[in-house]
């Protein structure tokens, strides 16, 4: 099994403090199977990958969705 190791560091010109937080949210997007576009803009996206759901988004979207999604799976058991 490979191992693959991202460094992030920021530089004199990074002007959020935050942006380390943001480059490790979208690599982790990324590596979770979300296309590059949904993991910068952080739309509420679903991936369903083997017996994992993924959601992206904003807290309250990810909490509507994953409501919903639960909901979809109870009725069907």
């Amino acid at each position: 099994m490979k191992s693959r190791l991202l460094q992030i560091r920021t530089c004199p010109e990074t002007k959020t403090k935050d942006a380390i937080q943001k480059a490790a949210d979208f690599v982790q997007a990324f590596a979770l199977g979300f296309d590059v576009e949904d993991a910068i803009v952080n739309r509420t996206r679903i991936v369903i990958a083997a017996h994992k759901i993924h959601i992206l988004g904003s807290y309250q979207n990810i909490w509507t969705a994953g409501t919903a999604i639960s909901n979809l799976i109870l009725v069907r058991l």
